[in-house]
């Protein structure tokens, strides 16, 4: 904080952190090396080395963990983020309103608002997608634009260009890619659909549920329920097995 001219009640520690810039702004917390180096005015809370090391004056931002929020600029817009966790939100600049934790969660996203992206990797790959809820590990992890709820380990693990899916369960629905009219399945359960691509508006509901479907809609509810069927023409399944 060396340039630092009227700002007050911050707390500036580590080498070179917030040194690049005439920091004007109050009540900011900057610990690291190299953390905060180009914060005017904003800022917020700052943690780890190279947090947040290119803003300059984007505001009321947490960012925790070694180059977490790294690329946040001034870009209009790239406000009231919490990024947590090693490259968390690493290339965000002109998202907001978004809630990463994890090591390279989110790191791929640039500006995309207010989603929520919890878990080792989860929506690693998210570049301008907003207002989707990616939790578990490497949950969502390819998706580019489109998405929707993913909640479990490797859900929806192949889905790139998808769109309002809720995919909730370890790898529920892991082969959705981008094949035209991948959109608004709901799959829930272990397993559940995760052989589905190119399939859309199904519910399938209980563990390994149509976990062998490939094309097609259908109504499957209960444990296992058609998880042999690979082609669905509208059935409706309902009951173990």
């Amino acid at each position: 904080g060396k340039q630092a001219t009227t700002a007050q009640t911050s707390v500036i520690i580590g080498a070179n952190c917030a040194d690049n810039a005439v920091l004007t702004s109050d009540g900011n917390v900057f610990i690291g090396y190299t953390c905060a180096r180009a914060v005017t005015s904003g800022g917020g809370v700052f943690i780890g080395q190279g947090a947040g090391d290119a803003v300059s004056t984007a505001l009321r931002n947490t960012l925790i963990g070694t180059d977490a929020g790294g690329a946040l600029t001034t870009t209009t817009g790239s406000d009231d983020n919490t990024f947590v966790g090693h490259n968390a939100g690493l290339a965000a600049n002109g998202g907001a309103q978004n809630t990463i934790i994890g090591s390279l969660a989110g790191d791929g996203l640039t500006t995309g608002d207010a989603n929520v992206i919890i878990g080792y990797g989860a929506g690693s790959a998210v570049i301008t997608s907003g207002n989707n809820t990616f939790i578990g590990a490497s949950a969502g992890a390819v998706v580019t634009s489109g998405g929707g709820v993913f909640v479990g380990q490797n859900a929806g693990g192949s889905v790139t260009t998808a769109l309002r899916n809720v995919l909730i369960g370890t790898t529920a629905g892991f082969a959705l890619t981008t094949t035209t009219g991948s959109d608004n399945n709901v799959m829930i359960g272990s397993g559940a659909g995760d052989s589905a691509n190119g399939t859309a508006s199904n519910v399938f509901i209980g563990d390994r549920c149509a976990e062998s479907l490939t094309t097609g809609t259908g109504v499957f509810v209960g444990a296992r329920s058609g998880d042999s069927v690979t082609t669905a023409l509208g059935n409706t399944l309902i009951g173990l097995d």
